[in-house]
């Protein structure tokens, strides 16, 4: 049987939100952060594996972060 063909889980201009991160900090006040994907990157791990990572614009700020797609989830309206 042959392995899957790895694709792109999000696409460019789809909002998504970080996944959020399990903390023991008690006093957190931010929720999860949320943006826009700008662009898709396909690379590959050192063993050769594809995986995607995405460069996403958050929302209230000009900063851009790459991202793995396993770390995002599609925003719901």
């Amino acid at each position: 049987m042959p392995n899957k063909i790895p694709v792109a889980r999000f696409k460019e201009g789809e909002k998504v939100t970080q996944k959020t991160k399990i903390s023991f900090n008690k006093n957190t006040s931010h929720g999860p952060k949320k943006g826009i994907i700008k662009r898709v990157i396909k690379g590959s791990d050192s063993r050769g594996a594809i995986r995607f990572e995405y460069e996403v614009n958050w929302n209230n700020s000009q900063r851009t972060d790459i991202v793995t797609q396993h770390r995002l989830q599609l925003l719901e309206k």
